[in-house]
């Protein structure tokens, strides 16, 4: 006698039946929920593992026509889903000439997903097959938020199959609508696609089949590129490859792709010449389809017809099309979508730079093709029918002539149409006035700048510096302003952006602010405004006025945020730079919060390994640094710097800096054979990166010398401490905290060798050209003060030595807090000076501080 199901099957049982009647209820309202959403019904379920696997397999074996996707084509009964292993399916998402995917859920995690099925062998043939086994190798290999990735992969009862991660999203083409989505959501979205394009290229893969319904747009406005089915790996010249995979699943002659989206080289079967450049023409047509509203070329008639069209035919320029259009945008598009695959942008990373430009209304590279050039590239591609042509245009103009007679005299009839043709006359009459409004402000900036360049007189002035060169820019603005305000802006910011470089912060922040004025008198660009704001920013917060620079920073971030909703890269930055600030301030808290906000802000646009990662990641550590979490930092650091190695390889100037960070970090730590290490390692990149020197260099041996002195390699620590002295004057860099900690630290290797009276001097100096720098950095101030005390001791000057360490003292504990290691240890400092001078009451009281 069999006993009957337990308590706890019981409960397993109800939940199941509780989740899965939710689930076809939510299904059944036409909207295509998730598995996970159905389950806090089974919430209080004894075993939440169990019943979750258990809903996913009730749901798929019940899967019919009703439980699929609801705006979907959908599979036949649950006798017809296929069935993988650990794998649940519940419905056909779509069927296309290769295959078939369906959704599904992984009943390990109840991850959402899309398993995609080759047809049947005998219907998808050898080429079929070894096509779609190379798109699983190829996306498997991809790994960017931009890029729909492979989790698993294998073969079923003689299917093959892959499992990729699910995306809730409307194609690119529903998501926007053509024609009609503001212009520069379009190329916002359109820059995203071109940078996960631009990630694919370089790591060797071919996409070939690009086009609005292979881009999935989710609700955070992140588009996700999939179906790598006609994707082909190309040789990239730096690894991104292996010898041998460089072959094309085609024959010679045979189409690949959407016709619509084809490149001139696949239109003419061509597939063995396909490169980046053929994606670059299928990303312009995307991108003229989006803002136009109809493809470059038209697909009416036969596919001989069409196919001739695609590789003959010119587009008209997208602002024919749609007003408000500019010739930049123009210029841009067209030349993503010249007929000869030389004359295209080389990446699409190019073409997405070109793009922001255009949203940044900054100049773009492309030169605009005018009437005579396409003539005579037509002419080039078509030589015998250019020769009749050429005949024909006399014909032409004789019969234009009577042409023009016949609609003056019969003018009356195009009445009808006359409102139309004022609307043209108008949009016409508005391109017109940008362009001369555009050709005025090309014009005045390239007026002031000859005139800078030309004032420049070496026989009369000598040798001019390039802060010369500023100076007089900035005098002549000031006296002969530009007619347009507009122009004066833009120079203006070029000039407090080179100033503040050269550290004239004052100067820049003068021009910025001038340029910031002018901005807000004249609305309408508030991505420029934002720039401005965020320059003007940075310079105050190089002269330490972080509270002032905070409130730029913030309304940057403001205008950035609702320009660009969602993730971007000016986005990242700007909280980046305001993180920075309210470090200063004090608010670490705050500022770790925008650092973190950052990094994972990057992490989806870019990928989790991208230099603007690592960036952040050595942001984030700094933070930890401040905190003195040194084992947190170091992690951080550590990640860093694999991840620049990784990305730009081992003699790389950022893997240099990287190194270096870590360095200090494990040298306050205490782990002295580790910063050696990694000091060394700087070094020796840098020394081979600038051959001649460089401050950078100095940077690193003054570091290594800071940990042979603690190790008590005093020999050691001199020769480098005076290298770096050295390398930092040789290369002007005598006004910079940098070189004071250069002369500090030697100035503690000959104190540590009983040369106090020499140190002195140094650490002097070091104090004094701390002071003098911008922004006032507190911390070194007060460490540099503690080191001329110990100094001043040694040399018996007690009364000198106690106000400075006391001054010191007073910093750290208002910088670092009274707790901090730093402010301990200058504690200790005043506990030995007043042991030396026999004040014992003073001693006691700092020790027990």
């Amino acid at each position: 006698m069999s006993s009957g199901p337990s308590g706890h099957e019981h409960d397993i049982a109800a939940a199941v039946t509780r989740a899965v009647e939710r689930y076809r209820q939510s299904r059944a309202t036409g909207r295509a929920v998730g598995v996970d959403e159905v389950l806090d019904v089974a919430a209080d379920s004894s075993d939440f593992l169990a019943t979750r696997t258990a809903v996913i397999r009730a749901i798929s074996e019940g899967a019919t026509d009703d439980g699929s996707h609801p705006s979907l084509p959908t599979s036949g009964g649950a006798a017809d889903m296929p069935k993988i292993d650990g794998y649940g399916l519940v419905g056909c998402l779509g069927r296309g000439g290769m295959g078939v995917v369906y959704e599904g859920y992984q009943e390990a995690t109840g991850r959402r997903v899309a398993v995609k099925f080759l047809l049947d062998a005998a219907v998808a043939g050898e080429a079929a097959r070894k096509r779609f086994e190379r798109e699983v190798e190829v996306v498997a290999g991809l790994q960017h938020p931009g890029i729909v990735s492979i989790i698993d992969s294998g073969v079923r009862r003689g299917r093959y199959f892959y499992v990729m991660e699910y995306v809730e999203g409307k194609p690119l083409d529903e998501a926007l609508k053509p024609g009609s989505t503001d212009v520069r959501r379009c190329l916002e979205l359109m820059i995203r696609v071109c940078e996960a394009m631009d990630y694919a290229h370089q790591r060797g893969v071919l996409h070939r089949d690009l086009k609005p319904s292979n881009i999935l747009v989710d609700e955070r406005g992140q588009p996700h590129l999939l179906d790598f089915g006609l994707a082909k790996r190309v040789e990239t010249g730096e690894g991104g490859s292996r010898p041998g995979l460089a072959l094309t699943m085609s024959e010679p002659g045979q189409l690949l792709g959407t016709v619509a989206y084809m490149s001139p080289e696949q239109s003419l079967g061509r597939a063995e010449s396909a490169s980046v450049r053929t994606d670059v023409y299928s990303l312009g047509v995307i991108a003229y389809e989006l803002v136009a509203g109809s493809l470059p070329v038209k697909m009416g008639g036969s596919l001989r017809d069409v196919l001739a069209r695609i590789a003959e035919t010119d587009p008209s320029p997208v602002s024919a099309l749609r007003g408000g259009v500019g010739k930049d945008l123009d210029a841009v598009l067209l030349r993503a979508l010249e007929k000869a695959p030389e004359r295209r942008y080389a990446t699409a990373g190019e073409l997405a730079a070109e793009l922001r430009r255009v949203v940044h209304h900054e100049p773009v590279l492309a030169r605009r093709v005018g009437p005579m050039g396409r003539a005579w590239r037509w002419s080039k591609r078509n030589r015998a029918l250019s020769i009749t042509g050429a005949a024909a245009v006399v014909v032409l103009a004789g019969v234009s002539a009577v042409l023009i007679l016949r609609v003056l005299e019969e003018r009356d009839r195009a009445n009808a149409n006359a409102r139309e043709n004022l609307r043209n006359f108008q949009l016409a009459q508005q391109a017109l006035v940008e362009s001369k409004q555009n050709e005025r402000y090309a014009r005045e900036n390239f007026g002031i700048l000859r005139g800078i360049l030309e004032s420049a007189d070496p026989e009369r002035q000598g040798e001019l510096t390039v802060r010369q060169l500023l100076d007089t820019a900035s005098a002549r603005l000031d006296a002969s302003p530009p007619e347009l305000d507009l122009t004066e802006a833009s120079i203006r910011e070029i000039l407090g952006s080179v100033y503040r470089k050269f550290g004239s912060y004052r100067r820049a922040e003068a021009n910025l602010a001038r340029a910031l004025d002018i901005r807000q008198k004249h609305p309408g660009d508030d991505a420029a405004l934002a720039d401005c704001l965020h320059h003007l920013a940075a310079a105050l917060w190089w002269q330490g006025e972080y509270d002032r620079a905070e409130g730029y920073y913030t309304r940057s971030l403001e205008i950035r945020r609702r320009l660009f909703p969602g993730d971007h890269r000016d986005t990242a930055t700007s909280l980046t730079h305001l993180a920075a600030c309210r470090l200063r301030q004090g608010s670490r808290e705050a500022a770790q919060a925008l650092y973190e906000e950052a990094l994972e802000m990057r992490r989806r646009m870019l990928g989790p390994e991208h230099e603007e990662v690592a960036q952040s990641l050595n942001n984030l550590a700094k933070c930890y640094m401040e905190a003195e979490e040194f084992d947190t930092a170091e992690g951080l650091f550590r990640q860093a710097l694999e991840m620049v190695r990784q990305v730009r390889g081992d003699t790389y100037a950022g893997t240099a800096a990287a190194s270096q960070n870590l360095a200090a970090c494990l040298f306050e730590k205490g782990d002295l054979a580790g910063s050696r290490e990694a000091y060394r390692r700087a070094l020796e990149i840098r020394t081979g990166l600038f051959r001649t020197g460089h401050h950078l260099t100095g940077a690193s041996m003054v570091g290594l010398a800071q940990v042979e002195l603690a190790t008590g390699d005093v020999t050691d620590a001199e020769g480098h401490a005076r290298d770096g002295v050295a390398m930092y004057e040789r290369h002007g860099r005598t006004a910079h905290p940098d070189y004071a900690e250069a002369l500090a630290t030697l100035a503690g290797v000959l104190a540590a060798t009983s040369r106090c009276s020499e140190a002195e001097p140094l650490q002097s100096r070091a104090i004094q050209v701390t002071s003098e720098s911008l922004p006032l950095d507190e911390r070194q101030l007060a460490t540099l003060q503690g080191r001329l005390g110990e100094c001043l001791m040694a040399l018996g000057r007690h009364s000198e030595a106690e106000a400075i360490l006391l001054e010191s003292h007073r910093r750290l504990v208002a910088v670092r807090g009274a707790s901090s290691r730093a402010a301990s240890a200058a504690a200790e400092r005043l506990v030995r000076l007043y042991t030396a001078i026999g004040d014992a009451g003073r001693a006691a009281a700092y020790r027990r501080r």
